[in-house]
């Protein structure tokens, strides 16, 4: 059987019937390859055309920072308008829900393919949020659940004590032993107050609240009304409790305080700086794939091995980030300085104070000087 004959450009008219019946996502990633090879063909076409045109490349960059002025503007309206009254935008948004179920399927299942991480949080958030709003109701659940299994198996308990006879007796013996040493030091028992979980975040974010909010000019004065010693009876600051005479603060142990203090106020958590890096690295992935590709290549041809995307994306953005966060925190500790009328400090590391045990020990000599 002879061929049929398509002509000269017949494989390009065939390849474009079989693209035809790919789907929506099998379309958009042969287009992706393609242009990622094409990229790759001709690494310096960007360039070349901006040196080429610089007039159109600059018009360019004018409309789309237009384009992007303007959609800002309208986000912010929206914005606006769905602050003052959210209701009629719930309404639609309900109403929608209700007449295109399929379409809503559709939309989810495509939001966590493109973001599966930012989906998976964002489930974990709604989940713990509806665990706190009905926490009363899960609770009683839990207890009966408990009184049931209880209920149904008596010994259980006891049974799992003989068990574990020999650890439960020297955790008992531990505790009495620590009770044993606080009360000849003088201390008060141990005490631990058990919380549930949103009333410990409702603490924390209260205290971050309070520790972040801007104080006075009357409440600064009052702390540092404060901070001044009362004078004894013979004229030198005492302590309330041993009557050794005590030195005022200088002006450097006052700034050292000052400075750890609003350090320890503003530092970032460990889940804050992993939640930072990771909407850093959204918003500029793509620049820093970028620099790093172009990097790469750069080093393929001076015969240096290619760099590993993946990990100089992260050292970059934490890098970038650190040098963020120290100017910040400078900012942060320069304000608390002149709250105090001391003078500015010098560039602070975009990393968390190291507490007492992680700072380096004295000498002897000196420790005993500071104890004096």
């Amino acid at each position: 059987m002879t061929p049929t004959d398509f002509g000269s450009n017949g494989e390009r008219r065939i390849a474009r019937a079989r693209a035809e019946k790919l789907s929506p996502e099998e379309k958009a990633a042969r287009d992706r390859l393609s242009r990622q090879r094409w990229n790759e063909a001709n690494p310096d076409y960007k360039r070349l055309w901006r040196e080429a045109n610089p007039e159109k490349h600059r018009a360019h960059s004018r409309a789309s920072a237009a384009r992007r002025r303007a959609k800002d503007t309208r986000n912010a309206t929206a914005r606006a308008k769905y602050k003052e009254n959210p209701e009629p935008e719930r309404e639609r948004g309900r109403r929608f829900r209700e007449e295109h179920p399929e379409k809503v399927a559709e939309y989810a299942r495509r939001y966590k393919e493109k973001h599966p991480d930012r989906a998976a949080e964002q489930s974990r958030r709604a989940t713990q949020t509806w665990r706190d709003r009905n926490a009363p109701q899960q609770r009683e659940k839990q207890r009966a659940a408990a009184a049931e299994k209880r209920a149904a198996d008596p010994d259980k308990f006891r049974s799992w004590y003989q068990a574990n006879l020999e650890r439960e007796r020297e955790r008992s013996r531990e505790a009495a032993r620590l009770r044993s040493r606080l009360k000849a030091l003088g201390l008060p028992p141990r005490k631990i107050a058990r919380v549930y979980a949103a009333d410990r975040r409702a603490n924390e974010t209260e205290a971050e609240r309070f520790f972040s909010q801007r104080r006075t000019v009357a409440q600064r004065a009052a702390i540092r009304l404060e901070l001044k010693p009362e004078p004894g009876l013979s004229g030198n600051p005492t302590r309330t409790i041993s009557r050794e005479p005590v030195k005022p603060a200088t002006q450097a142990e006052l700034a050292d305080w000052v400075r750890r203090a609003a350090l320890a106020r503003a530092g970032k958590t460990p889940q804050e700086r992993r939640a930072m890096l990771h909407e850093y690295l959204q918003k500029n992935g793509a620049r820093l794939r970028d620099e790093i590709t172009l990097d790469s290549r750069a080093r393929v041809a001076r015969g240096a091995p290619p760099l590993d995307v993946k990990k100089e994306m992260s050292s970059r953005a934490a890098a970038e980030l650190s040098a963020a966060e120290g100017e910040r925190l400078t900012r942060v500790v320069n304000r608390a300085l002149a709250s105090y009328g001391l003078p500015a400090a010098a560039a602070v590391q975009g990393k968390r104070p190291a507490t007492p045990a992680q700072q380096p020990a004295l000498p002897r000599k000196e420790r005993d000087d500071r104890s004096r």
